[in-house]
C-alpha cells in the first residue's frame, strides 16, 4: 500500500449514519474517521456505492428530551 497524503489529519470516529442513495434506499454505515475535508463511512459489503453517487447523509441524535436530525448532501469519491 503506498503513502498516503492527506492535507487534513484523520480523526478516529465511531458514530451511525443513514445514507439515502437512490435507487438504492435507506442504508446504515458507520462513521470510521473525520477530517475537515471529509469522512470515511463504512457501509455493508452487499450495498456497495461507485464513485461519484450522489447521496444524501442523514446524522440523527437522540435524547431523553427529543431526536433531532441533520442532513447534508454530498458525493461519494473514493480517494
Amino acid at each position: 500500500m503506498g503513502t498516503e497524503h492527506r492535507w487534513n489529519e484523520r480523526q478516529t470516529s465511531d458514530y451511525n449514519v443513514l445514507i439515502n442513495a437512490r435507487p438504492h434506499g435507506l442504508q446504515q454505515a458507520r462513521i470510521r474517521d473525520v477530517s475537515t475535508s471529509g469522512l470515511f463511512i463504512e457501509l455493508s459489503p452487499t450495498a456497495p456505492l461507485t464513485n461519484n453517487t450522489r447521496v444524501e447523509l442523514i446524522f440523527v441524535r437522540r435524547s431523553e428530551e427529543h431526536t433531532s436530525g441533520l442532513q447534508s448532501r454530498t458525493l461519494i469519491s473514493y480517494a
